[in-house]
């Protein structure tokens, strides 16, 4: 996280932070800590409780079964990306082999980190793969049930959101790269909370700097002929009422 933020706090604005599985997790408490550096965060294959990892999910099986590890790794590489020839099979549990040896990982052997949801205000677009066998479709309902509970609606031109992938499993993005690239493009086509928006209204145009949590709550804006009052919604689809001095 140190890494990161020397890298972030030299950029002259917040930018659109991208994590999947574990990086998702970095991305949470680094947004978390330092909201004023991420203008969004988008999350692939993280669950509401963010320390769910393939790789938690590989430790459990190891004490559980009494296989070796290049067995489980077998079983979970079908899980993790779909039945594949031996040839590709024995290619992918090496990656794997590698990844748990050389990856950042709150997990090992010993010890498997559970963390409660991390709560962060900046907008989310959280994707998932309705047959993840990691992150379920479960976890994944419990950030739109989050969502819902902050009033927040979790549909096109809201500014936290989930999108469910039709296929792909852990690795989705890769198999349905276009279909991913193109939400997140969409959801990063939002003006973001602290971004200022122009509302034209009767010829006379208002620039309305926003505050950072201005969604929670209503804005007036004081024109020159009216009064301007925008409900807590999004940019996109904000209820306008103008009323007369």
């Amino acid at each position: 996280m140190v890494l990161l933020h020397d890298y972030l706090k030299q950029r002259d604005r917040p930018i659109d932070l991208i994590g999947h599985s574990t990086s998702g997790l970095l991305g949470l408490l680094y947004a978390q800590r330092h909201p004023e550096r991420v203008r969004s965060l988008t999350l692939l294959s993280v669950g509401f409780h963010p320390a769910q990892t393939w790789q938690s999910h590989y430790y459990v099986q190891r004490q559980l079964l009494p296989c070796s590890r290049e067995k489980i790794l077998a079983h979970l590489t079908h899980g993790l990306f779909g039945y594949q020839e031996r040839s590709m099979l024995s290619t992918l549990v090496k990656v794997l082999e590698l990844d748990l040896d050389r990856a950042l990982s709150p997990h090992n052997l010993f010890r498997q980190v559970n963390l409660p949801p991390i709560e962060v205000d900046v907008p989310l677009l959280v994707c998932g793969s309705v047959d993840d066998v990691v992150i379920d479709p479960g976890q994944l309902q419990r950030w739109q049930q989050h969502f819902l509970k902050d009033n927040l609606r979790v549909r096109s031109g809201s500014t936290s959101r989930l999108w469910l992938c039709p296929g792909g499993r852990h690795f989705f993005h890769y198999t349905y790269s276009e279909q991913v690239s193109q939400e997140i493009f969409k959801f990063w086509r939002l003006p973001a909370r602290n971004e200022a928006i122009d509302i034209t209204s009767n010829g006379h145009t208002v620039l309305l700097g926003a505050p950072g949590k201005w969604m929670k709550r209503s804005l007036r804006v004081q024109t020159m002929n009216a009064q301007l009052m925008i409900q807590p919604s999004s940019f996109v689809d904000a209820e306008i009422q103008i009323k007369p001095v």
